[in-house]
């Protein structure tokens, strides 16, 4: 787009003064010379003086200065990660050329971004703005869509998650990300039959007759508890209430497809089976602490962080212990590269291939805890949650290094080393 640009004339035919004509065009190649440089606050200043000298005609100055509000966002977004900067600046690059579907699409990026943190602080209503706004600029790509339907979804909104998930689905219909969504919609649909009861931080939904027989003052009390502890050890405390989810056992893994072994499901809500005989709390509670880990971490993240970290601290958290036998395995398997290395564990995490009987699944989730346990001695849980709370979109390793000192092959030497010592004092 710079070099489309960069050539622009500085005046018109009928400019009164060819003096002033002149100096128009000398700060338009001043201003050209400045963009080439990076120098776009230079870039800038020359423009804007050059449309004063110009006179009438100014719409390739003003092009010119296009581009440069353009550049200027983008490295607001890109270096500073100042979304509000960035956005009046994309703002102004479209205000003068409200066609170019390069400056949409990055207004709408800042836009998607002022979403997050408003949701982040409580105001739903505005990140459903800002969603709506973001979409409406970039309304062929179909991640932005999925995103807008997954928040609206995730706070109970489910007219506007519909809307969106509709125009998601005229753009790819077979999407897996869509397909999951579709699902979730139905769900909440199903849910709202549900009955409700509420505490300081919990939101508990399930039929009527299991809330009865189950005495919801008393699973609310165990929530409560369960949260007091989870917020205790990693020093993070939602700001808004959990929806948790009871369902029949039966009926949770069959309606979520989930293989019997897996206990309990978090995806913006705990989702928690239940028998009809009930289960005991020693049993219960590591379960509900592990999910609701997950959700302390989706409050503490700015972004998504690696699954290995997110299910390592949801196993220390739940209280998960490896004995002898299994740290024996851990190691051979290391030892004979048949384990997933850090860089990879995300993919033997997400395994599709078998997963009601996997065992490369449950080496994957060995090694997360271990991992976390290992940064634990590190520099205790504050600094882990450092990397939560620190985490960048696409870019884990920087922070990891920034933290720890650490990438991921020398964290991945470094862990070995501590688990084959670890290994005989179990």
């Amino acid at each position: 787009m710079l070099t489309a640009l960069l050539s622009a004339g500085a005046g018109p035919a009928w400019a009164a003064d060819r003096e002033y004509l002149e100096k128009a065009s000398a700060l338009n190649d001043s201003a050209v010379a400045k963009m080439r440089q990076g120098n776009f606050d230079g870039a800038e200043y020359d423009l804007l003086q050059a449309i004063e000298y110009a006179g009438g005609d100014v719409q390739k100055l003003r092009k010119n200065l296009g581009v440069v509000y353009y550049e200027k966002g983008v490295r607001a977004l890109q270096q500073r990660k100042d979304f509000f900067e960035a956005s009046r600046y994309l703002k102004q690059a479209l205000d003068i050329d409200p066609q170019n579907t390069r400056y949409a699409k990055a207004y709408a990026s800042t836009l998607f971004l002022e979403a997050k943190a408003r949701a982040a602080q409580g105001l739903h209503d505005r990140a459903l703005e800002l969603y709506e706004a973001g979409t409406a600029r970039d309304p062929s790509n179909l991640h932005v869509w999925v995103q807008a339907a997954d928040y609206a979804w995730s706070i109970q909104r489910l007219d506007k998650a519909a809307a969106f998930l509709e125009r998601a689905r005229k753009i790819a219909p077979d999407d897996r990300n869509v397909k999951v969504l579709e699902e979730r919609v139905r769900s909440a649909r199903r849910e709202e039959s549900h009955s409700t009861e509420t505490s300081e931080h919990f939101i508990l939904s399930a039929d009527a007759a299991q809330i009865a027989r189950e005495g919801a003052h008393r699973v609310l009390y165990e929530l409560e508890q369960t949260y007091a502890e989870v917020g205790y050890k990693l020093s993070v405390y939602p700001k808004r209430k959990i929806t948790v989810v009871f369902y029949p056992l039966k009926d949770f893994h069959d309606h979520w497809r989930l293989p019997n072994r897996i206990d309990g499901y978090y995806d913006g809500k705990l989702r928690i089976p239940y028998s009809s005989k009930g289960l005991p709390e020693a049993v219960m509670k590591p379960i509900v602490r592990h999910e609701l880990t997950h959700a302390f971490i989706a409050a503490a993240s700015p972004h998504p962080v690696p699954r290995w970290l997110n299910e390592g601290i949801a196993q220390w958290v739940e209280g998960r212990q490896l004995d002898m036998k299994a740290k024996d395995a851990l190691v051979i398997h290391q030892i004979t590269r048949r384990l997933a290395p850090v860089a990879h564990l995300d993919k033997a995490l997400g395994h599709q291939n078998n997963p009601f009987n996997n065992t490369e699944m449950t080496l994957a989730y060995m090694k997360a805890l271990t991992l976390v346990e290992y940064l634990i001695e590190q520099g205790g849980i504050w600094k882990v949650m450092q990397l939560v709370q620190g985490s960048e979109p696409g870019d884990f390793e920087k922070v990891l290094k920034k933290n720890y000192g650490l990438d991921y092959n020398r964290l991945e030497a470094d862990w070995q080393v501590w688990i084959e010592r670890k290994r005989y004092n179990s």
